[in-house]
């Protein structure tokens, strides 16, 4: 693409395949015909392994989702990186703000991977079990206890909720990332290449970051109430406005890289110049 950082460009198309993929999953999930909250809290037997026929239907989708963002997270590391270089003028403007933004971009990278490997191996481990394994009978006795299917449910409960804490996470490194940006911009002065208003629409995927940070942490308070309000949220971040702000990016990056750099140049050729000038003075003196 012309004038277009490919980078940005990547990342965005990652965060919205990805959480599009997750929006139909989630619609999928919530319609299944089976549900039932009272016997989903009893670990009734039955509804657990229809749970787990559904889960083994849509592993797959549940792999990918996760393949796709933690790939969108890694791309997205490129330009937050050149633009925290770039902010802080090569490492002599405001560096405790631009290692800190470095650092959340990476943290969030290295995590949103690290999870996806951890959901490989719980999702395909969890799957194997429960299709391969004896967990109709573990009393021995003549009748079925189904113990096993009421262990692996509440296993797979509590892998769920790490997984719940991680994807909070994302979005707390994302609002620090954008706050520290809007902040290093909104200091910058009139000088630097990256628009105002672009920063501001970060600002506003800030705020909504936060707010979906809170309804991912509250979810066990209410988790049907605050899941909904995490879906719009992550929606209107994820779908609408982080692809809108990306784009932006990618298409001020290029402009930005190079203007930065002639003046780094420039600077340098002038420190050599008038080293060089220093220097025969000085020979002239002795």
């Amino acid at each position: 693409m012309r004038n277009m950082d490919v980078t940005c460009a990547l990342a965005a198309a990652f965060f919205f395949a990805s959480n599009l993929l997750s929006m139909v999953y989630e619609i999928r999930f919530r319609n299944r015909s089976h549900f039932d909250y009272a016997s989903m809290t009893d670990f009734d037997p039955d509804y657990v392994q229809k749970e787990w026929e559904f889960r083994s239907d849509h592993r797959g989708t549940a792999i990918l989702v996760g393949g796709l963002n933690a790939m969108a997270w890694l791309i997205f590391s490129i330009p937050v990186l050149q633009l925290s270089w770039i902010l802080s003028k090569g490492g002599r403007r405001k560096i405790g703000v631009h290692i800190t933004m470095a650092v959340l971009v990476l943290a969030g990278s290295f995590s949103e991977f690290m999870a996806w490997l951890f959901t490989v191996g719980t999702v395909t481990v969890s799957e194997w079990i429960s299709r391969s394994f004896n967990l109709d009978n573990w009393l021995g006795g003549d009748e079925s206890d189904m113990i096993g299917w009421r262990a692996l449910e509440l296993s797979h409960l509590v892998i769920r909720g790490l997984h719940m804490w991680i994807d909070a996470f994302e979005w707390l490194a994302m609002f620090g990332i954008l706050i520290l940006v809007h902040y290093s911009i909104k200091t910058h002065g009139t000088t630097h290449a990256f628009r105002m208003r672009w920063a501001r629409i970060g600002l506003a995927i800030a705020a909504l970051s936060i707010f979906d940070f809170a309804s991912d942490v509250l979810r066990m308070q209410s988790w049907r109430t605050f899941s909904i309000i995490a879906n719009v949220t992550s929606f209107l971040n994820t779908l609408i406005l982080l692809p809108i702000w990306l784009i932006a990016l990618g298409k001020q990056l290029p402009g930005a890289a190079p203007a930065y750099d002639e003046t780094e140049e420039d600077d340098f050729v002038n420190k050599v110049e008038n080293a060089k000038e220093a220097q025969e003075i000085l020979e002239d003196i002795v």
